[in-house]
C-alpha cells in the first residue's frame, strides 16, 4: 500500500507525506538506464529501459507515453518510470513516433506490440503494459491483438479513451451519450481537436496551409501554457483565423468538414479504439479515470466499464482524486485509500513473475544498440 501511494504521488506536483518519502529512501532499488534500438515489424524502434541493478530478472512493465514531442525523453515520464523501477520493475519505454507528432494511428499500436513482444521474449516472462492519457486507450487495442495477448499478464490504463470517434464528436460539442443514456457532462478543453486536425489536415485545410498550420499547432502543444515565442507569430492574419477555426471550430463549414471526416474514417478510428475489444484482453485490465477529467471525459471509462461488466479480469475505478493523469490537490481520505488499494492490486500483479508458454519463448526478435 505504501509503495502504491508512492507511485500515485509520482503523478502529483506536491510532495508526498513523510512516511512515503521515508519508505522511498529506505527500500528503493538502485536503477540503471539504457537506450537501445530494436527491429520492429515495420521499422526500427527506440527503447529506453530502466532496470533495478540488484534484480537481473525483474518483471517487466512496458510504459507508453502519450502526446509528448520529446517522447521517452519527457521529464515527467522518466520520473514516473524511475519510481516504477525503484519499486522492483524493469521499465521498457518505446518511443512512439506518431504520438510524438500528436497523431493516433495504427503505426502507434504496432510500436507498442513490438515493444511487448521484444520484452516478453527477451525475458521469458509475460509483461505488464501501462498507458497514460491517449496511450491509455491505445494500449488496450495493442494488448487485445490476438497475436500478442499471450505475452501480456496485466494492463493498466490511466485517463484513457474508449472510442476516438466518440471523443471527436464530444470535442465538436455534439450530444454524446454514456452507456446510461445520459449526455456527457463538462466542456471540452480549448484546442482539444488539435490531434485530429494534425492527423487529417489534408482533408480540413487547403494544401498550401498544411505545413504552417501544423507547425503552429505542434508549437502550441509543446508550450502547454508556458511562456515563449508566439506559435502564430509567423502566420498571416488569415492563417490565424483559419487556425482558430481548425482547432476550435468557429464556423459551420469547418464543423461540417469534421463531421464528414469522422463518417469517412469511422472504420479506421474503430480499428485503433478499444471499443468492442475489451473482451479480447486476456490478462487483467485495470482502468483508472477521474470524474473531473477535462481532456478525456469520464464517460469514456464508463463505456469501458460497461463493456467489461461481466468480465472478471476487468476492473474500473472512477475517482475524484485524479484529474487528467495527475492528482488533484484535495480529496477525501476515503477516495485516496480507494485509489491506493486499486494501484496496490495492480502492482501486486505487475511484480508477480509469470513465465511465457514454451511455444511463445521460441520466437526470436533481434535488438541492436545505437
Amino acid at each position: 500500500m505504501v509503495r502504491a501511494a508512492k507511485l500515485m504521488y509520482g503523478m502529483s506536483y506536491t510532495n508526498p507525506p513523510l512516511i512515503i518519502r521515508a519508505y522511498s529512501r529506505a527500500f528503493r532499488h538502485p536503477i540503471v538506464t539504457t537506450d537501445q534500438w530494436i527491429q520492429g515489424r515495420g521499422r526500427p524502434l527506440e527503447l529506453r529501459v530502466m532496470a533495478p541493478k540488484d534484480l537481473p530478472n525483474a518483471p517487466i512493465i512496458v510504459l507508453v507515453h502519450g502526446f509528448a514531442s520529446n517522447g521517452i525523453r519527457n521529464g515527467l515520464l522518466n520520473s514516473f518510470a524511475q519510481s516504477l523501477s525503484q519499486s522492483g520493475l524493469k521499465v521498457v519505454m518505446p518511443d512512439i513516433k506518431s504520438e510524438k507528432m500528436l497523431r493516433i494511428d495504427r503505426a502507434a499500436v504496432a510500436d507498442v506490440d513490438d515493444a511487448i513482444r521484444w520484452s516478453a521474449i527477451g525475458s521469458g516472462q509475460k509483461v505488464s503494459v501501462f498507458g497514460i492519457s491517449f496511450s491509455g486507450g491505445m494500449v488496450i487495442t495493442a494488448v487485445a491483438n490476438p497475436e500478442y495477448t499471450d505475452y501480456v499478464k496485466m494492463t493498466f490504463c490511466v485517463s484513457g479513451y474508449n472510442s476516438i470517434e466518440r471523443l471527436g464528436r464530444y470535442y465538436l460539442h455534439d450530444d454524446v451519450m454514456g452507456p446510461d443514456g445520459k449526455r456527457y457532462s463538462g466542456t471540452p478543453i480549448q484546442n482539444a481537436l488539435t490531434p485530429m486536425a494534425l492527423q487529417y489536415s489534408d482533408e480540413l485545410v487547403p494544401p498550401n496551409e498544411i505545413e504552417p498550420l501544423s507547425d503552429a499547432m505542434r508549437t502550441m502543444a509543446d508550450q502547454m501554457g508556458f511562456s515563449g515565442s508566439s506559435p502564430t507569430a509567423s502566420l498571416t492574419s488569415n492563417q490565424r483565423v483559419l487556425l482558430n477555426d481548425l482547432i476550435n471550430v468557429r464556423t459551420p463549414g469547418m464543423r461540417a468538414r469534421y463531421h464528414a471526416l469522422l463518417d469517412r474514417h469511422r472504420a479506421e478510428l474503430a480499428d485503433i479504439s478499444p471499443m468492442g475489444k475489451i473482451h479480447e484482453v486476456r490478462g487483467s485490465l485495470f482502468v483508472l479515470h477521474g470524474y473531473a477529467d477535462e481532456t478525456i471525459p469520464v464517460g469514456e471509462a464508463e463505456w469501458t466499464r460497461a463493456e467489461g461488466i461481466h468480465l472478471s479480469n476487468v476492473k474500473v475505478l472512477l475517482t475524484s482524486w485524479v484529474n487528467h493523469c495527475v492528482l488533484v490537490p484535495r480529496a477525501s481520505f476515503q477516495d485516496k485509500l480507494q485509489v491506493v488499494h486499486f494501484v496496490a492490486e495492480m502492482l501486486d500483479e505487475a511484480l508477480h513473475p509469470v513465465p511465457l508458454p514454451p511455444a511463445n519463448s521460441r520466437v526470436e526478435i533481434k535488438g541492436f544498440s545505437r
